[in-house]
């Protein structure tokens, strides 16, 4: 099925119930935890980090709110445009209760710094945090995400450390109770495609509201 819609504004509150990453080898599905079944991953790979990115240029800021402006002549899968309404709507959700501001021109949210969970240090474990509609972009430098690695794959084998763990991925200092769900397994997949994508120079991490993610080399 296939949807044509045209301009559409949404401002209800999204569901996280998505907690594996896009594309999963069955290798890797091996190690996530029973509690992310194959729907789950199904609609992961349905709708990719980057499909939901490529949808940016049909969302535009008015009042303050992201806005979906699908054209007439343009079809895209059920399952993607659900995606870009739920992402659109939780951010909306979350800029009018927290204070947020949307910058028109680079489509960054910038909200209250009290909205934001506390580090466990004042370790600076990252470059950048950039909140937009689709989700959020966290930039490392080699060193970090070393460390990153080093606490993420420590997380996966205790448990106990997850706390810590979690203070790299700065996404989570946004959903309220998201991070009580999540897997070692899941945080030890996002260390182990961290790792793979560092090539010397620091990694790009790129995680939707639904928590599925991809990692670019700096």
């Amino acid at each position: 099925m296939k949807l044509k819609l045209g301009k559409v504004l949404f401002s209800g509150v999204m569901l996280f119930n998505v907690l594996a990453p896009t594309m999963i080898s069955a290798e890797e599905n091996d190690d996530l935890s029973n509690n992310v079944t194959n729907e789950v991953l199904k609609n992961n790979e349905e709708s990719s980090v980057f499909e939901l990115r490529s949808m940016d240029r049909f969302v535009s800021v008015e009042n303050n709110q992201f806005v979906f402006n699908l054209p007439d002549n343009i079809e895209i899968d059920d399952g993607l445009y659900e995606d870009v309404i739920s992402n659109i709507s939780d951010v909306n959700e979350k800029i009018v209760n927290n204070n947020g501001t949307i910058d028109p021109d680079t489509k960054k949210v910038s909200f209250d710094e009290n909205m934001y969970i506390s580090t466990l240090s004042s370790e600076i474990k990252y470059i950048s945090e950039e909140t937009f509609w689709w989700g959020v972009r966290t930039t490392y430098t080699n060193s970090q995400t070393n460390h990153a690695v080093k606490s993420l794959n420590a997380a996966a084998a205790q448990g106990g450390l997850m706390g810590y763990a979690l203070s790299y991925l700065p996404i989570f200092g946004q959903i309220a109770g998201g991070a009580s769900a999540i897997t070692g397994g899941y945080l030890g997949l996002i260390g182990s495609r961290m790792d793979l994508a560092n090539k010397g120079n620091g990694v790009i991490l790129d995680m939707t509201w639904a928590l599925a993610f991809s990692v670019e080399s700096r």
